[in-house]
């Protein structure tokens, strides 16, 4: 079983996860502020939740977050086996 699979369901996703506790400049200048912009920016215009599920794969992707190239096949596979069964359970 996955650990903390659920464990947004547990908090208050309105809030901030965390406060701050560098300079708004030092954050702006991280990449991760610079790859969180684009993200976010990105979801905006985003329609669906097939869509935010694609494009957070790619995000992912970008950042190497998957280790090797059959690792990123296995997760988009796993990511496009999942939307395809919650369509069918929530057409």
């Amino acid at each position: 079983m996955l650990r903390n699979t659920h464990l947004y369901n547990h908090c208050d996703l309105s809030q901030q996860i965390i406060k701050p506790h560098y300079k708004t400049k030092q954050i702006r200048n991280r990449i991760s502020y610079q790859q969180w912009k684009v993200l976010i920016g990105e979801l905006k215009k985003v329609n669906s939740t097939e869509e935010i599920a694609r494009l957070m794969w790619f995000h992912m992707d970008d950042r190497f977050m998957f280790n090797t190239g059959k690792q990123s096949a296995f997760e988009a596979e796993s990511m496009e086996q999942a939307l395809l069964d919650i369509s069918k359970k929530n057409p």
